[in-house]
């Protein structure tokens, strides 16, 4: 069995809780209060070219206080979800510090740009060239749009991300 620890990163309240949430228990909640810390998951049975993956899930609180303390928390992190919100699309302005934070002890680590909150947001067409600058700068190896309320792409963005890690590790 592999076993990845996985980061959920970004600012306050851009829905990093009821992502994890949706996507460990399949249903929709948003009455969550802010985490405080981080929060460990756990996530079996998950499957990659016939192999069995489990997830460690660390849930990060994305206040700003807590952002010193995810440097002790990024150790030997095989990839994270950078979460931003879909309906504030300055909640992506930080990304340079999360990025900077995580990669100081994880150089390599595969990082997935998620737009949350997709079913209440309108894109325009400054903020797709604005999140593909993002993703490029960062070097961030995707993009994905979920929406925890819908289920659209939950489980999909974990697969893609532990796919993305089992392939850079098979390529070791």
């Amino acid at each position: 069995m592999y076993k990845y620890k996985i980061l959920i990163a970004g600012n306050s309240g851009v829905g990093k809780t009821t992502l994890v949430h949706r996507y460990l228990k399949g249903k929709f909640r948003e009455d969550f209060k802010r985490t405080l810390g981080v929060n460990i998951l756990i996530k079996k049975g998950i499957t990659i070219k016939e192999k069995e993956i489990k997830l460690s899930i660390w849930d990060l609180g994305g206040e700003e206080r807590f952002r010193q303390m995810l440097r002790g928390y990024s150790k030997n992190t095989d990839g994270v979800l950078f979460l931003f919100d879909l309906a504030d699309i300055n909640t992506l302005n930080e990304i340079g510090e999360w990025v900077s934070l995580i990669r100081k002890d994880s150089p390599n680590v595969k990082i997935l740009l998620v737009g949350a909150k997709s079913d209440i947001s309108v894109r325009t067409e400054g903020d797709l060239k604005m999140i593909e600058i993002m993703k490029s700068h960062y070097n961030l190896f995707d993009y994905i749009e979920t929406s925890s309320k819908l289920g659209k792409n939950v489980d999909k963005c974990f697969k893609i991300l532990a796919r993305e890690i089992f392939d850079q590790i098979k390529l070791i």
